[in-house]
């Protein structure tokens, strides 16, 4: 039997790495998350002081349920082409007419978690109109991040399993 040369022996294994499974793809459906790590910019209003480093998150942030689906947006009258608009339509600009009409998906948190849904254009990355958005990666690790206006920034990593 013949040795491989050197480079093919490399492409060879490098090959044979990416060819290994994947995982299991987001698709439609619910998962049970469960943070693993946490972190932010945090203050207290009332005394003005600010912490920077890791957070702890309540249980119920800390492991919580998603659901993605399919939405529904864009069926409704602001979406129609050719209508004229109010000067204060939210779709003033083209991430508004996104969120509005375009996404074609969506994920909600279970209750206590985080408030307003996300959208996307597939089942891997999500976003809300203002301050958050999700990565679901294909091995169904996620990466969260979220500000809630007050000058608290939090972002999380962890993992899902579907339901």
């Amino acid at each position: 039997m013949r040795a491989m040369p050197p480079l093919a022996r490399a492409l060879g294994l490098a090959l044979l790495a990416c060819a290994g499974p994947a995982g299991a793809e987001p698709e439609p459906g619910t998962y049970t998350c469960t943070a693993d790590r946490a972190v932010g910019l945090q203050g207290d209003a009332a005394s003005g002081r600010r912490y920077g480093g890791r957070i702890e998150l309540p249980a119920a942030e800390r492991q919580f349920a998603i659901t993605l689906g399919r939405t529904e947006v864009g069926k409704g009258r602001r979406c129609k082409p050719g209508q004229p608009r109010a000067a204060d339509t939210p779709l003033s600009d083209e991430y508004s007419l996104w969120w509005f009409c375009r996404a074609r998906t969506e994920l909600s948190f279970s209750p206590g978690k985080y408030e307003p849904s996300l959208r996307g254009d597939d089942f891997n990355i999500f976003r809300d109109r203002l301050s958050g958005w999700l990565h679901l990666a294909d091995d169904l690790r996620y990466v969260f991040a979220y500000t809630d206006f007050s000058g608290n920034f939090l972002l999380e990593e962890g993992s899902c399993g579907r339901d």
